[in-house]
């Protein structure tokens, strides 16, 4: 394939990618992770800045021990909201309207999705760099814009795809040829803003970081420099996080143990069943493209004994990441019990199943001689655009609770909330005692645990729709298996009804 129309195609990819985005994005769903609150971390770094505030504003960076970097990333999106406000909406708004309201949180959602947008475009640099063809770098590259798991997450305000960047920018820099101090200490910067910027992606640092030192010469010695050089450049941040905070009477290292201690002890799912977890939630999220994925592995193990050695290149790279970040997930969870897989921890995989399918999947279409195999190809890929086709479009159509109550309020301006589950996290009126014989019923985030179920005598309904919690992929939000079979046999409905007494 010609560079010229790789580049072509790239930016097809590229602009419907966004396209797809912002149709997303303007459809809500904003906060319905309960870690987007740390979002407005960002405003109030802003606020403070803007004040000249700056003790306040240092003091909230070093004490934001959860995605310590995305306060950046959401300050400056906070930023460009509140410039739309003023220009589309009322310029004489205040700034603090920003955190008493989600006027215009769309802009920021959109702005953030980009993230995962650029993805599609480094990893074919990823591919490109590891020595594949245009055609391997643009397969891989359409596989990624095709996933689901790339795509829904891009309507939150969620730090997972800014943290993915810094990773393929760190790879990108890892795979380069004759690699340099310079190309180390830029890998390490990267590497070290990677967890900085999604804590629990720090696996990817440590695969990109053992691909630096594989890919680093042939001699040992060269392959410890640039392994030490990238190491204390990664944690440089971390060192200056910490110096600062005890400038200003903190401890930035000490609060982030806290943290992921706090953290660990408050998990909620699955311990122990990693592998199944991780197999049921690819299912959900992309159904037959799954297939595929687990494909790519069985072909790969196939090329790798085909040709008996692990180099790293467009042949092996993707296999090889899978294996390492999967080994080292199920590790932590089914044989130390120390953590739990939940979808945004399976998500940084994806890139790397994109990858290593693109290699057998390339071989195959340059081989492609007789009609009939053309054909073959022609149907599996009218199969693939289908499923996705679906899986988007269930992303696209999907009502949260923000958006239910908001139509409920058009209905009537009294009401109760009322929830069929039970637990000590979730919101529940008696309708017994409620002042108001209407009630919106199941419009909320269920937190974990799940203690029970109440049937709500409901007189007449006058609104229905399905709860975000019906689309699969949202159940591995922080549920374990029994409170998915839960929800699933309960087909959750976000109600506004007319209750009997």
């Amino acid at each position: 394939m010609k560079i010229k129309t790789t580049r072509y195609l790239l930016l097809v990819i590229f602009l419907v990618s966004i396209a797809f985005r912002f149709f997303l994005c303007t459809n809500g769903g904003q906060f319905f992770y309960i870690d987007e609150a740390r979002f407005m971390n960002g405003h109030y770094l802003l606020a403070h800045i803007s004040d000249g505030d700056w003790t306040s504003a240092i003091k909230r960076i070093t004490t934001t021990y959860a995605h310590t970097l995305f306060i950046f990333i959401s300050a400056i999106l906070e930023g460009f909201r509140y410039l739309y406000v003023l220009v589309f909406v009322d310029s004489n708004a205040p700034a603090f309207l920003l955190a008493d309201s989600r006027i215009a949180i769309e802009v920021a959602a959109f702005l953030l999705s980009f993230a995962s947008t650029l993805n599609i475009l480094l990893l074919y640099f990823v591919v490109k760099k590891s020595g594949g063809t245009n055609l391997q770098a643009i397969i891989a590259s359409i596989l990624l814009a095709s996933s689901t798991t790339n795509f829904y997450f891009s309507r939150h305000l969620l730090p997972y795809d800014t943290s993915i960047t810094f990773a393929l920018i760190a790879l990108i820099f890892a795979l380069k040829k004759r690699n340099s101090n310079f190309h180390s200490v830029l890998t390490g910067l990267f590497c070290g803003l990677t967890p900085l910027s999604s804590n629990g992606y720090w696996t990817l640092s440590a695969l990109v970081w053992v691909i630096l030192i594989f890919r680093s010469g042939a001699g040992l010695t060269q392959k410890f420099e640039h392994g030490i050089i990238s190491l204390f450049s990664g944690i440089s941040v971390v060192i200056l996080l910490h110096f600062t905070s005890l400038l200003y009477g903190g401890n930035f290292l000490a609060g982030m143990q806290d943290w992921l201690i706090a953290t660990k002890a408050n998990q909620y799912g699955d311990i122990g069943i990693g592998w199944k977890v991780l197999i049921s939630y690819l299912w959900d999220t992309e159904g037959i493209v799954s297939i595929i994925y687990f494909t790519s592995v069985l072909s790969a193990i196939y090329f790798f004994f085909k040709y008996r050695k692990l180099e790293l290149n467009f042949k092996d790279i993707g296999f090889f990441s899978i294996l390492f970040i999967i080994f080292t997930l199920l590790f932590l969870c089914d044989f130390l019990k120390s953590s739990v897989l939940y979808g945004r921890t399976i998500k940084q995989i994806t890139p790397f199943f994109c990858i290593a399918l693109s290699f057998p999947v390339s071989v195959f279409i340059e081989n492609l001689k007789s009609p009939k195999q053309r054909i073959f190809v022609l149907v599996l890929f009218l199969l693939f655009g289908f499923q996705i086709l679906f899986n988007f479009n269930k992303c696209l159509n999907l009502e949260f609770p923000e958006n239910f109550i908001s139509n409920s309020n058009s209905q009537q301006k009294e009401y109760s909330n009322m929830a069929d589950l039970t637990g000590p996290n979730i919101t529940n009126i008696d309708f017994n005692t409620s002042l108001s014989s209407f009630a919106v019923i199941n419009a909320q985030i269920f937190v974990p645990p799940f203690t029970g179920y109440r049937s709500i005598p409901i007189k007449k309904v006058f609104l229905e729709s399905d709860h975000p919690y019906n689309f699969k992929p949202y159940q591995y939000i922080h549920y374990n298996e029994q409170e998915r079979n839960q929800l699933r046999q309960l087909q959750l409905k976000m109600k506004f009804a007319e209750i009997q007494n």
